[in-house]
């Protein structure tokens, strides 16, 4: 694509109207997801010694599971990108994270929590690149911007959820912040269904 003028100078891109709704969704989705990122791991041993009576080693390992979980499923992701679809892999994760952090909250014993814990970080792994790719393949021509406010609004979440959650921590039983958590999970389905919507709208449109 052509972006200077007839005099070479750089154009100024906009978005077009029909592409706001999908920006506002992929934001928020952006945000709400890079919060729980780093506010699950983060808070893993914090939760874990309110919820057992598991040494502070092992309480620490928690974090590692997750995180190597978390590259694992990153690696994996590149195998399987291609055969299995960006908004297929897209879909199956986010519902992957709401299903996993659903069995973390509810979770009657620390095995299975650690077991969730894996499974979380697997699905969980793809969820960032994943979801860059399902929203600029939407906005074609624009992808270095919207990369960039999708980035940016992550940090924000990255930043304000993990003290959100600490205040719940310190203020309240252990378990609103496990169903706090979930319950951000669920809306991130739920935007994620309303970016197909719009995506397929500005396709088709």
């Amino acid at each position: 694509m052509n972006r200077n003028d007839s005099d070479g100078k750089p154009l100024k891109l906009k978005y077009p109207k029909a592409a706001w709704p999908l920006i506002v969704i992929g934001s928020f989705f952006f945000f709400l997801y890079v919060g729980v990122e780093m506010t699950f791991p983060n808070y893993l041993p914090s939760i874990l010694s309110m919820t057992s009576d598991l040494s502070a080693s092992v309480l620490a390992l928690s974090i590692t599971v997750f995180w190597g979980a978390m590259t694992l499923g990153r690696i994996i992701m590149i195998f399987i990108v291609e055969k299995v679809g960006i908004a297929k892999l897209f879909f199956l994760t986010v519902i992957g994270q709401f299903v996993t952090l659903g069995l973390f909250a509810a979770s009657p014993h620390y095995i299975v929590s650690f077991v969730v814990i894996f499974f979380a970080g697997l699905l969980m792994g793809g969820i960032f690149s994943l979801g860059l790719l399902a929203v600029n393949e939407g906005i074609i021509g624009l992808e270095d911007r919207t990369t960039s406010l999708l980035i940016a609004m992550g940090g924000l979440g990255g930043a304000l959820l993990p003290r959100v959650a600490g205040g719940l921590l310190d203020n309240y039983p252990v378990q609103v912040t496990l169903w706090s958590i979930f319950a951000l999970a669920g809306v991130m389905v739920v935007l994620m269904l309303c970016l197909f919507i719009f995506r397929k709208r500005l396709v088709q449109g």
